[in-house]
């Protein structure tokens, strides 16, 4: 019987978990030179880049709401959002060894004019004529306090799933929605709402590949023989 030395078997899970994979950033913006490519909504709906205070860069994406002017009182809603084109997320995700929704992680810098709630979402988009086949969805992300910059760290994992999104889509577009509804953020039927973006970062974390793991388990076994010879 082979008999493994105590000095092995305590060292296996630290050689096991050397196998991990490292934080590999596929999309990164702070927005000092682009923000939100297009806007959509009820009401009226602007885009821009602005100043920010306390968040480590100059300018934020802003995202500014009039929902006064909307004739519907019991339903409106309006989003920022950026494009992510030419398979930047996809062919990250897939250069890092990501094959799943939970080893992506979603980093941003969010303030607000009223402490209320709202949407993020990542939506995944085929060719054409094909488009949008779904998305990944957070409702009612809650803002903690007015016009103060807080972090939002959100696992993909963790979303609600809509549709058939797919991480090795051609483009994706990352939304940020505040409308009527609970779901986002019960916003009054009033002007001067405003979102500010900032620090938009999407990471993945693969887990360890079995070729890794083999070649750990390998480097035991030579220890192992080694340590008999």
């Amino acid at each position: 019987m082979i008999q493994i030395p105590a000095s092995i078997l305590v060292s296996l899970p630290l050689l096991l978990a050397s196998t991990s994979f490292a934080q590999t950033v596929v999309y990164s913006n702070d927005f000092e030179s682009s923000g939100f490519t297009g806007s959509f909504g009820d009401g009226t709906v602007s885009t821009s880049l602005g100043p920010t205070a306390g968040v480590g860069s100059s300018q934020a994406a802003i995202l500014d709401v009039d929902f006064s002017t909307d004739p519907d009182p019991s339903f409106y809603q309006a989003s920022g959002q950026i494009f992510i084109a030419g398979s930047t997320l996809g062919n990250g995700f897939s250069a890092a060894g990501a094959t799943s929704a939970d080893q992506v992680t979603i980093s941003f810098d969010i303030s607000a004019s009223s402490a209320l709630s709202f949407r993020f979402s990542l939506q995944s988009i085929e060719p054409s004529p094909t488009g949008t086949v779904g998305r990944w969805e957070f409702d009612n992300i809650n803002l903690v306090a007015a016009d103060t910059f807080q972090t939002v760290s959100l696992n993909l994992g963790d979303a609600t799933v809509v549709g058939s999104p797919i991480l090795s889509s051609v483009s994706h577009q990352p939304q940020f929605t505040i409308g009527s509804t609970p779901e986002l953020g019960s916003w009054p039927q009033e002007a001067g709402h405003q979102l500010r973006v900032d620090n938009l970062q999407i990471t993945a974390i693969p887990e360890p590949g079995m070729a890794a793991l083999f070649t750990s388990l390998g480097m035991v076994a030579f220890t192992i023989a080694y340590r008999r010879r």
